[in-house]
């Protein structure tokens, strides 16, 4: 394909919004960073597009970022990305991480860890995309949605990537919720306090969905949460001045 080949291919489906095209292998043809990003705005029309193998090409970190405004957009339905057969390295790991903040489709990103140079530094970064454990609303805004990264059933755990993808794939929707409170022994409300407090009833139904998760016949968990709420309460009490009524589930 080459660049000339990208570059043709972009534009035409920059024209052509493929409506019919759900997957793409363009494994070994020579793509480049600069031909994945002529490529790019044009991948970003294909809104039923669920699986692109970009395996055994030459894309560095620059290509990865490139991803970016695919990740990011709205009609975005990727859920398998193949990239085997290509030395990502730990700079081509971190721009993917940082291309996936905020998607809410892709499920597979699929390589050989053997081959594809990551170190530490790399396995941090997936980490934190993962769980960012920086603030509760940081953990709250991290990727849920992964399920695999490398291949499946092969994955290392390290700096707890395995077990991030675990809950992802395990807990669903209550993913967010058990990283929150696996990550924080306490809620720090007081970034939320501009708000006043019309964010009270917030933090309040936030709880209470808490409470009817999946895994709420974990006493451990049902203790925990209690004392979360009962410390988000006190937060507010002390801030405000107000009474506030903390029942049980």
């Amino acid at each position: 394909l080459g660049r000339n080949g990208c570059a043709a291919l972009g534009s035409t489906l920059m024209r052509w919004h493929a409506p019919s095209l759900t997957y793409l292998c363009l494994n070994s043809n020579a793509i480049d960073d600069q031909g994945l990003h002529s490529m790019a705005s044009g991948l970003k029309n294909c809104h039923n597009l669920t699986w692109l193998d970009l395996g055994g090409n030459q894309i560095s970190a620059a290509g990865m970022k490139s991803l970016s405004n695919l990740f990011h957009s709205d009609n975005c339905s990727l859920k398998d990305l193949f990239l085997s057969g290509m030395n990502i390295g730990d700079d081509g790991i971190v721009a993917l991480a940082g291309a996936l903040k905020g998607n809410t489709s892709l499920t597979h990103v699929r390589f050989n860890p053997e081959e594809a140079g990551i170190t530490e530094v790399g396995w941090k970064a997936l980490s934190k995309l993962l769980c960012d454990t920086s603030t509760v609303n940081n953990t709250y805004l991290s990727n849920h949605i992964l399920q695999t990264v490398g291949f499946e059933g092969r994955g290392h755990d390290f700096f707890g990537v395995a077990q991030y993808l675990a809950m992802n794939k395990h807990l669903q929707e209550d993913a967010a919720i058990y990283k929150m409170f696996q990550s924080h022994r306490d809620f720090d409300m007081k970034p939320f306090f501009q708000r006043g407090l019309k964010f009270l009833p917030v933090a309040v139904e936030w709880f209470e969905r808490a409470g009817k998760c999946r895994f709420r016949s974990d006493e451990r968990y049902l203790h925990t949460l209690q004392s979360r709420k009962l410390s988000a309460a006190y937060q507010f009490v002390r801030e405000f001045n107000v009474l506030v009524l903390v029942g049980k589930y």
